[in-house]
């Protein structure tokens, strides 16, 4: 009887075995899952992309250096002209232009406006301004609106201060 016994166990236990072996996935179940998996790691891909791309941003500004820009530059006045943004009457604009280049515009303010003649040169004062520099840019007329600089002063240029040689004086120095 313990032989019988010991039979019927062991078939059991086969039974068992084959049972277990035979209920697996079936295969539609298993592509829908490897379906999936393929979607997530094609999702895995494109985060980690995001993830570096923001890490070169983060490290950009990180590399990004406070400075303090100053200086002048000569300029012979074109003209006056209000901004119209909210005033059309008030002049506080001068259209200028720096040796042999085009005409821009800046903003001087009432004030200096009033001191400004037409066809008259003159060296421009930067007020100081503290900024997160993007460019080695010395033109006035590129650092000017990048920086949103505002002129301090201005004085009548002496014959030196223009023509071959350099009117333009912009200053950057690091802070720290």
């Amino acid at each position: 009887m313990d032989e019988k016994i010991l039979i019927s166990m062991l078939l059991l236990i086969c039974v068992f075995s084959f049972s277990a072996c035979s209920s697996g996935v079936s295969q539609s179940e298993y592509d829908v899952v490897c379906a999936q998996r393929d979607v997530l790691q094609e999702e895995k891909e494109i985060l980690l992309a995001q993830i570096e791309e923001l890490s070169v941003v983060s490290k950009e500004q990180e590399d990004a250096k406070k400075v303090l820009i100053s200086g002048n530059f000569t300029a012979i006045v074109r003209g006056l002209i209000p901004d119209y943004s909210l005033d059309e009457t008030t002049l506080n604009v001068a259209i200028i232009n720096l040796f042999q280049c085009g005409p821009f515009a800046v903003y001087v303010g009432e004030e200096i406006a009033a001191e400004l003649e037409q066809g008259e040169i003159y060296v421009f004062e930067l007020m100081e301004t503290e900024v997160e520099k993007v460019t080695d840019a010395t033109d006035p007329e590129t650092v000017i609106p990048l920086y949103h600089l505002r002129i301090k002063s201005v004085r009548l240029a002496e014959d030196d201060e223009w023509g071959m040689g350099d009117g333009t004086q912009i200053i950057y120095t690091e802070l720290e």
